[in-house]
């Protein structure tokens, strides 16, 4: 839990992109930075594909069955909500 939790924190404090999947989700997953993060929940700013804004999800933290960070994905996405203004002009 406490890996878990110093994750979130390093997503809420560098606004790093991460993916969270879900027990109760089994064939998606949420993308985004953490807004805020306790014991129970995750306050997570979600993005489309597109790097587009898509909300807020409050995830209950024993939900969480796998965290990724810094992988292929993650990356690309944080590129595309970085530069989308100008890749998609």
């Amino acid at each position: 839990m406490k890996l878990t939790l110093d994750l979130l924190e390093k997503s809420k404090n560098h606004r790093e992109i991460i993916s969270i999947h879900t027990y109760s989700e089994e064939l998606a997953f949420f993308c985004g930075y953490v807004i805020d993060c306790n014991e129970d929940y995750v306050v997570l700013q979600q993005f489309t594909r597109y790097g587009s804004n898509d909300g807020v999800a409050f995830i209950p933290l024993n939900d969480i069955q796998r965290l990724d960070y810094n992988n292929d994905y993650c990356n690309a996405m944080q590129c595309i909500i970085d530069y989308g203004e100008e890749i998609f002009k």
